[in-house]
């Protein structure tokens, strides 16, 4: 074994021990038997929901998505959410998800709240006067093997369904774990939210038990874009209904000050706050005020749903408006998420690369079509924005999206991802090649591989260096998949072939000389830098 390989193994080693260590020092100081109450309320003490449940998760992720071949580069698009009249994106939708630190994210999310979510709803029936086994509803097994499992699915098609654009991620169905622990153990709900970042260093300490670091510059968004609040509403207001109606079965009364501490600090600690909207490509505003009222709005419905009292003798009750109120939340977002799923993408007639039945191209300052959907004016914000980069469209699927944008690859250079579907997949890569030009624009172009070969997506505009040498200027053009210098003098205009390293070409009277990456103009005993080779970052994948 090679002495780095060891070394890992020997930290790895280090931790399980850790973790085996302080559990066993656990299990001789605490004076509750944790055991017997986990029995009370799960077959053999496992909260068998919560395993079968994650494991289809993972299954959707392995198989379906192609992550067990491609585990960098599943399949997103085919199960994506983005229309009613594409049944394979919903369906999955809630299940499958983008990348691996996506599912491994929701993944540890799901296995702090799922068990507890099914600690609530308990193997064994809790309501006053049923019998274990009586029917099956009340059998423990059907119970832990299919009721939950049903009822995570229901909510992983109900989050998918009518959430609002483009929808990826078992997100949905966490935050109604989170809202369905909510109700019953709110605090302990809030020490679950701090458990799972505990859960995460851990998986993370025994994945790469030692990390250097270098500083680097990343392409990157702000943290609260692409949030999908809306969609994290849903579940958490689905998993609270569900949790009310249980308690109310039960009579159960959880405190109301512990309720809305519990409800805020959850709320405000699973970013409910970041109300954000799109500017432009690279533009996005946020609603940071407008989010933290809502987040305390939240914390008093969800407290008023649970806990308040139905008053005898009076018309409507605190608990009754505070349900309503939810009600009409998941109503309005669904009735505004229908609308937007209902309508159907036009055609898309590009110039691209076909693979399968998608259509790949690249563009730039173009009418982003999956916000276009509904056309929404109002407070300065507008549906009506544009995008740059790479696109992939499918008619058949009622796809489109922006799978890479232009400051990406102009970042990285090179992006490799895949497109398919059911039980088939093929990658595809996009490159960018290009030359700066001394003080002007970038000339470059865009290439796009799959498996039947390579094409040009995109030519960008010619570009002129500011130097002026003998009078003459030097600038770049791409045309036709080739690049050309141009040299513009009073004689005219002369253009030739960008020379590589160490080698010449003449035009004009001016000598343009390849000296490494870069490009001098060479006259009359000046020599200046016109032209450099684009350079590209490592993808931080590879």
């Amino acid at each position: 074994m090679v002495p780095e390989a060891a070394a890992e193994l020997a930290w790895r080693g280090l931790v399980v021990a850790a973790i085996v260590g302080s559990l066993w020092a656990l299990g001789r100081l605490a004076s509750v038997d944790v055991g017997s109450r986990l029995r009370s309320r799960f077959v053999l003490g496992v909260p068998w929901g919560t395993l079968v449940s994650l494991s289809g998760v993972l299954l959707v992720y392995l198989v379906v998505q192609g992550g067990f071949w491609h585990w960098n580069r599943p399949v997103v698009g085919a199960f994506t959410a983005v229309s009613l009249f594409y049944p394979t994106g919903w369906f999955f939708a809630g299940f499958a998800h983008s990348s691996p630190s996506h599912l491994v994210n929701n993944l540890t999310s799901a296995l702090v709240f799922a068990p507890l979510a099914e600690y609530v709803f308990s193997h064994y029936p809790r309501e006053r006067g049923s019998r274990t086994f009586a029917t099956p509803w009340t059998n423990p097994y059907v119970r832990a093997f299919v009721v939950f499992p049903a009822g995570v699915f229901a909510v992983g098609l109900a989050t998918a369904l009518f959430s609002w654009g483009p929808v990826i991620g078992f997100s949905g169905v966490v935050f109604a774990f989170v809202g369905f622990s909510l109700v019953r153990y709110p605090l302990l709900t809030v020490v679950a939210l701090i458990a799972r970042r505990a859960i995460r260093v851990t998986m993370e300490a025994l994945a790469n038990p030692v990390t250097v670091a270098e500083t680097v510059v990343v392409v990157s968004r702000p943290s609260w874009y692409g949030v999908a609040v809306q969609g994290h509403a849903l579940g958490l207001f689905l998993g609270v209904l569900l949790g009310v109606l249980v308690l109310r079965r039960r009579g159960v009364r959880p405190d109301p000050l512990r309720l809305w501490v519990g409800s805020l600090l959850i709320a405000s600690s699973l970013s409910l706050w970041a109300l954000w909207w799109i500017l432009d490509a690279e533009s996005f505003v946020l609603f940071r005020a407008l989010g933290v009222a809502l987040v305390l709005c939240v914390a008093t419905v969800v407290t008023a749903a649970v806990v308040a009292d139905d008053r005898p003798g009076s018309r409507i009750s605190a608990h009754q408006v505070a349900v309503v109120v939810l009600c009409l939340s998941l109503v309005g977002m669904g009735t505004f998420s229908t609308l937007l799923n209902a309508n159907v993408i036009d055609p898309v007639e590009r110039e691209g690369v076909e693979a399968g039945d998608y259509l790949v191209f690249y563009d730039e300052g173009i009418e982003n079509r999956m916000v276009n959907v509904l056309p929404i004016e109002g407070f300065g914000l507008s549906t009506n924005v544009t995008t740059s980069g790479v696109i992939v469209a499918s008619e058949e699927r009622q796809l489109w999206r922006e799978k890479v944008s232009t400051r990406e690859l102009s970042t990285y250079g090179e992006v490799t991802f895949r497109v398919g579907g059911v039980g088939w997949s093929e990658p595809v890569t996009v490159t960018r090649e290009g030359y700066d030009v001394v003080g002007n624009e970038t000339v470059y172009q865009v290439w796009i591989d799959d498996a039947d070969g390579r094409a040009l997506a995109y030519e960008s505009a010619p570009s002129t260096a500011d130097p002026v040498v003998a009078n003459h200027t030097i600038g770049v053009v791409s045309e036709d998949g080739e690049f050309h210098a141009e040299v513009d003098g009073p004689d005219g205009t002369d253009r030739v072939p960008i020379p590589k390293e160490n080698a010449s070409v003449s035009a004009g009277g001016i000598d343009l000389v390849g000296d490494g990456d870069r490009v001098l103009a060479v006259a009359d005993g000046t020599e200046v830098e016109v032209v450099s080779e684009e350079r590209y970052r490592e993808p931080p994948d590879q």
